[in-house]
């Protein structure tokens, strides 16, 4: 790799300076990406997160010559948003432009035509406009894009597979779809012909990125695969991510492969843990994180330090032999076997120097015994205590973009309540919160 392209994927990274880094980068490096020719090389993608954004504007040209880029044709726009790894192994991101929310509601009468349709979108677009709230809707200047009559069938009530005239509404922003829904629900006067009237809706409280991937045939964590001509690769200084690849794409234009046959394999994804109380043989490699605590005391961060951080780090597919072994402490320790200690002087480069290596090692995967909960909340507690928290909470894959953490409540007759808290790290996976609700169905199920 080129010095000049090295320097900007450090910058990218939000790198300390080279020369204070503690791990190799190169150790510690994915597979280099080859050389893409874009009329010739299809990209094949096995995605492990997706989500949503707004960007400013839509996407200028349509990568398929020929054709338009869908959607509106002013800003802001919803693009959606795949994070995977490569066939070979690199990591990617994909951001698919053009989709666009919509849901159903029923005609107001049954002479309710074309004819009454430019009057319909005219109504609700002023309606729309004066309930809007958030600043990410300030700058929508046209709120209902279009209004269709199709034929659609109920699920309410028995019909005989008889379909019926609807309306279907597109609107230029997710969050906009729920007002939407509000104003045709509690009195909406649909044209002068018309009194004001309530109207049933239809799939108006479906997610965006679900209905997508409803639309397109898109099932959790499949293969998604651009084809040659359809798509066009992000230059290094324009990635709005950290990832090795980023591409961008019309949303008609992704390819869907069901997981079967050589798709049902999963890619070569790379796996970061850090729990000492998970079962070391259901997962790939382990990381622990240890508190200088108080005795008699639960840790807590404003007051214990960490002193300890070890990591094991794998890829899947590989030789359990390959994994990379790392153990972070402060003030230092004896030797470990087959493992690379590093220590620090303070807690501060500690924190800092694993902060690193999440963005160098770039995973695919979070997993450990209740590192939602407890591991990285404690962590960047702790970061925020000594103040290096800017720096440190720069764990995911968007450039800039600090993790996140809020508190949730679960609650159920069967598992009774429970509190929690959600740690956000873009771009990556996190396997424990999935595991632990296959364990609480197991527990439902236990006298089954």
């Amino acid at each position: 790799m080129d010095g000049k392209r090295q320097k900007l994927l450090d910058e990218n990274n939000n790198l300390l300076p080279r020369e204070h880094l503690v791990v190799d980068n190169n150790d510690m490096s994915r597979p280099k990406p080859r050389v893409i020719n874009h009329d010739v090389d299809s990209i094949l993608v096995n995605w492990i997160d997706i989500d949503m954004y707004a960007a400013a504007q839509p996407l200028s040209t349509n990568p398929k010559k020929g054709e338009i880029v869908p959607g509106s044709t002013l800003g802001p726009v919803p693009v959606i948003r795949f994070f995977g790894v490569s066939h070979e192994g690199c990591s990617v991101a994909v951001h698919v432009h053009g989709f666009t929310p919509y849901f159903y509601c029923d005609p107001p009468s049954s002479d309710f035509d074309e004819s009454h349709l430019a009057a319909f979108r005219e109504n609700l677009e002023s309606r729309l406009a004066q309930a809007k709230r958030g600043a990410e809707n300030a700058a929508i200047r046209v709120h209902v894009l279009s209004v269709q009559l199709c034929k659609r069938q109920s699920v309410f009530g028995f019909s005989a597979n008889v379909r019926t005239n609807m309306i279907q509404i597109f609107i230029a922003s997710p969050s906009l779809v729920a007002t939407a829904r509000g104003i045709l629900e509690r009195g909406f006067k649909p044209s002068p012909s018309h009194s004001e009237l309530t109207l049933q809706t239809y799939e108006s409280n479906v997610p965006f990125v679900l209905r997508y991937m409803v639309d397109h045939h898109i099932v959790g964590c499949n293969w998604i695969e651009l084809k040659p001509g359809t798509y066009c690769q992000r230059m290094l200084k324009t990635q709005e991510t950290r990832c090795q690849l980023e591409f961008d794409v019309v949303y008609d234009q992704v390819v869907s492969h069901p997981p079967q046959g050589q798709f049902s394999r999963v890619g070569k994804l790379r796996i970061f843990s850090f729990d000492i109380e998970f079962v070391v043989f259901l997962i790939f490699f382990l990381t622990t994180t240890r508190c200088m605590g108080r005795k008699g005391h639960f840790p807590d961060p404003k007051f214990d330090s960490v002193i300890q951080i070890a990591n094991f780090i794998y890829t899947h597919g590989e030789d359990l032999s390959t994994c990379k072994k790392i153990v972070f402490v402060l003030g230092g320790c004896s030797p470990i076997v087959n493992a690379k200690v590093v220590s620090f002087n303070t807690e501060s480069e500690l924190l800092l120097a694993w902060s690193d290596l999440m963005r160098v090692s770039d995973p695919d995967v979070l997993t450990g015994y209740n590192i939602q909960n407890f591991d990285m909340p404690y962590l960047m507690n702790r970061a925020k205590e000594l103040k290096i928290d800017m720096r440190f909470e720069n764990l995911g894959r968007i450039v800039n973009q600090r993790a996140k953490m809020k508190n949730s409540t679960f609650s159920s007759s069967a598992f009774g309540t429970r509190d929690s808290v959600d740690t956000q790290i873009d771009g990556n996976f996190n396997i424990y919160p999935m595991l632990n609700r296959q364990l609480m169905s197991l527990q439902r199920s236990r006298y089954a």
